[in-house]
């Protein structure tokens, strides 16, 4: 018990370090996703803001993996680990649409 208790701990330990590190959110991202997502905007002609350009956009209490302003447009890239997250996903997508609008494009990668 103790065990899990520490772990707990040093989860929270960090996701307030995360948050305020800065003065400002800055949740963990996978470098890969966004070089698909600048190929995929080049290719279909979209500027999309992402964690290497000017950071993740903030909405609604998510991040999103990239966000074009301009053509309101959200894109999430699910690596594999997501076919466990598919109802949260589908929750936290209609959410977003709904406040937003927007458009949402989702990329599946294999890694």
């Amino acid at each position: 018990m103790g065990h899990e208790t520490s772990i707990e701990t040093r989860r929270k330990i960090a996701k307030t370090v995360r948050e305020f590190r800065l003065g400002k959110v800055t949740p963990c991202y996978n470098p890969n996703a966004c070089i698909l997502i600048e190929e995929y905007g080049k290719k279909h002609g979209f500027n999309f803001q992402h964690a290497e350009n000017g950071g993740e956009v903030r909405v609604i209490g998510y991040s999103l993996d990239g966000y074009d302003k301009e053509k309101n447009v959200v894109i999430e890239v699910d690596e594999p680990s997501h076919r466990w997250k598919v109802e949260y996903d589908a929750r936290r997508q209609k959410e977003i649409e709904e406040h937003l609008g927007c458009k949402f494009i989702r990329l599946k990668t294999k890694e």
